[in-house]
């Protein structure tokens, strides 16, 4: 066929002989559409192979229930972070010092988790609202006060609950964080264990991180993040000292709490942790 008759045919729609006997190019489907919502799979937590280079792993009735909870709280709730600086030094003097006769007595660490949630609980108690919820006509505030304490384990996030924290000690506080943690990694949390949380607190630190910016649980008021303890030069009395140094990172719904309320609440949280000195009393 000369080239003139056969652009004539590819004008009209037609296709020239070679074209039609070129191989189709095979093109791997994932079955899924885009108009279409896949399935969530359930299952145990495992890869498996789905192509040369892709894995993926089943998610768990566990993971699918903190993914829908953690997307309400992004959705519904608008989310305002506040952070502040806390010099520590003579909490970690304090902790030093009775952190042995603390294990030897009670057979648990006193960790530095208790002295942060204590200072919190007592700041919460000047500023009732963070206890709160929103309930679109008015904000519930609870009068308890229970700690959800977000805990690692192997394959999920778990958020038991220091049930009256705003009425223990700080050994009263660890022994409370000693039996949650150690249930949870064995699997022998309650139902009566994971209700009724009123504020969240969650240890970043111990992984290491300085600076977070922590997702609400959903339909508290507010979360906060204690990071690590690290050594920083400040100033202190017109000279240059190396203190022991730790951020505070809040994030809190903002339809209940203005920036001046956080702001205040961090500070007091600040102040009670900074009045801990190597005297205080921890029963």
């Amino acid at each position: 066929m000369s080239l003139e008759k056969e652009r004539e045919h590819m004008d009209k729609g037609e296709t020239s002989h070679t074209e039609s006997k070129e191989k189709p190019v095979h093109v791997r489907s994932t079955g899924i559409h885009l108009s279409d919502n896949p399935p969530t799979p359930f299952g145990q937590t495992e890869a498996e192979t789905v192509g040369e280079a892709e894995d993926f792993i089943k998610v768990t009735p566990v993971r699918h229930t903190i993914a829908m909870r953690t997307l309400q709280s992004v959705r519904e709730i608008p989310h305002a972070l506040t952070s502040i600086e806390t010099d520590v030094t003579d909490l970690v003097k304090l902790r030093t010092k009775l952190k042995d006769e603390f294990i030897r007595r009670e057979g648990v660490n006193l960790t530095y988790l208790a002295f942060f949630i204590q200072a919190v609980v007592s700041a919460i108690k000047d500023y009732p609202v963070m206890n709160s919820v929103w309930a679109v006509d008015k904000i519930i505030m609870k009068r308890n006060v229970h700690i959800s304490l977000l805990i690692g384990t192997e394959d999920s996030v778990l958020a038991p609950v220091i049930k009256f924290a705003d009425q223990k000690s700080v050994s009263g506080i660890a022994l409370e964080i000693a039996s949650l943690t150690q249930k949870a990694r064995t699997g022998r949390l309650t139902l009566d264990d994971m209700q009724d949380g009123t504020f969240t607190i969650n240890n970043t630190g111990a992984f290491g991180s300085i600076l977070s910016s922590p997702t609400i649980n959903y339909p508290q008021a507010a979360i906060l993040t204690i990071e690590s303890i690290v050594k920083r030069p400040r100033v202190v009395d017109e000279m240059i000292a190396v203190r022991s140094m730790a951020n505070l990172c809040l994030s809190s719904d903002n339809r209940i709490l203005e920036g001046r309320v956080t702001g205040q609440f961090l500070h007091r949280v600040k102040e009670n942790l900074e009045a801990f000195h190597p005297e205080s009393q921890i029963y």
